[in-house]
């Protein structure tokens, strides 16, 4: 059926990102995912994004982010656990401690609620941060 060749772990690609990710795994499941109908999963938005990142100038890759699904998937668990402010800023430091956030100037997450994808594109990032930090 459609839902088991959507579930087939046999990998079948390898995609080494650019963008600090590491390498995406693609498995015949995903590749069936993008048939008409077909749902796409974390791994086919993150090889997507990917891909776009490893097609911008170099100069742009240094001022643009983009993090893995990962992230909000994660964030948003602890958000919904109702956590203290100290206690987000220290998980968001754990997953991002890779990440120059000085040096950037676009953060893109990608979304994903309720079985759709978003991506959230945060711009003038220096200055977000700026904002954000009154010893500035």
């Amino acid at each position: 059926s459609d839902d088991e060749d959507a579930e087939d772990p046999t990998p079948i690609a390898m995609y080494e990102t650019t963008n600090g990710n590491g390498t995406i795994v693609l498995t015949q499941g995903d590749f069936h995912r993008l048939n008409r109908g077909g749902w796409l999963n974390d791994r086919l938005i993150d090889m997507a994004l990917a891909r776009i990142f490893s097609n911008l100038a170099p100069d742009l890759q240094q001022r643009v982010c983009i993090l893995g699904t990962f992230f909000y998937k994660k964030f948003g668990k602890v958000v919904r656990d109702d956590a203290d402010q100290d206690t987000l800023v220290d998980a968001a430091s754990k997953w991002l401690r890779h990440v120059d956030f000085d040096a950037l100037d676009i953060v893109i997450v990608p979304i994903h609620q309720s079985a759709h994808w978003s991506v959230a594109i945060l711009c003038n990032f220096q200055r977000l941060l700026a904002r954000g930090d009154r010893s500035r």
